[in-house]
């Protein structure tokens, strides 16, 4: 993508916020968030970009150099990807190939790797990022929000409480809260871990998370409020009603509404979930 397009991703972040909208599917690390809201990005944060950079650097944070030959052979170098995808040495300060490391300047390396990591290649994007960000925000991310509320906003949130998911959904047909398939199918959402229901969720509504205020909240086409819904449909043949069949579950995703088949038992159900669960699409 070219720097107008990262900047119109910048502006959608802004437009997002505002309109206490999720954008879908959109999962940013700490890093990034940090980067695009002008905060200066630690060695702890590392740990969220790559773990085996961050053991590396946090090895050498917290080892006395002098008197360990190995780190003291380290150089102020590193290595990385060029255009053509071939590795080579680039210095990460003027002169870096004859600086060694020792006690005084290991804090110096380890910033310097991660701006060469983490920033560097990317920077062009980020400045292009923030400058959409900033067209409306300039100064009050920084002010306002956390790294951890700011990706909130953009993203949504990810812990899904399953009451919150019941009392706001609708049911049409034959089916209600009391219903007993309805009952059958919050039971069985009920006992997934927290990646089954992520996928689930994402199965029903196209987004793997939950805007800022909870289910009640959830927008569909237009940006208009589309509540989870949860439509019947029945297994039997209007031809032939004694001839039943095994449905799957079928969503609507536009308009966050799933077709769940009135199933004769709790087994059926289950299966049902479990081929959406298992699908690795």
């Amino acid at each position: 993508m070219n720097k107008k397009q990262y900047e119109f991703i910048g502006k959608l972040i802004v437009k997002a916020i505002i309109d206490l909208m999720i954008i879908r599917n959109m999962k940013l690390n700490r890093v990034l968030v940090k980067a695009i809201s002008k905060r200066p990005i630690n060695l702890d944060d590392i740990k969220y970009y790559n773990l085996d950079l961050y053991q590396k650097l946090k090895y050498i944070h917290d080892t006395q150099i002098m008197g360990n030959p190995q780190l003291q052979q380290i150089r102020f170098v590193w290595n990385m990807r060029n255009q053509n995808n071939m590795i080579q040495e680039i210095e990460i300060v003027p002169g870096g190939k004859n600086i060694f490391l020792n006690d005084n300047n290991k804090f110096t390396f380890i910033d310097k790797v991660i701006y060469a990591e983490a920033i560097k290649p990317y920077e062009e994007h980020i400045k292009a990022t923030q400058k959409g960000l900033h067209s409306i925000f300039e100064g009050v991310l920084e002010g306002v929000f956390s790294v951890e509320e700011l990706n909130f906003l953009i993203t949504g949130q990810d812990n899904i409480d399953i009451n919150d998911w019941k009392e706001n959904t609708n049911y049409k047909g034959c089916y209600n809260a009391n219903h007993p398939v309805i009952r059958m199918f919050w039971h069985k959402i009920g006992s997934l871990n927290k990646n089954e229901i992520i996928k689930f969720l994402h199965f029903s509504t196209g987004s793997s998370s939950v805007p800022i205020d909870g289910f009640g909240s959830l927008k569909g086409v237009g940006g208009k409020i589309q509540k989870f819904t949860i439509e019947p449909f029945t297994n039997y043949s209007a031809e032939n009603p004694d001839e039943y069949k095994f449905q799957k579950i079928e969503a609507k995703r536009c308009y966050h509404t799933i077709i769940l088949p009135i199933y004769k038992s709790k087994e059926e159900l289950d299966k049902a979930i479990n081929i959406i669960l298992n699908d690795n699409k």
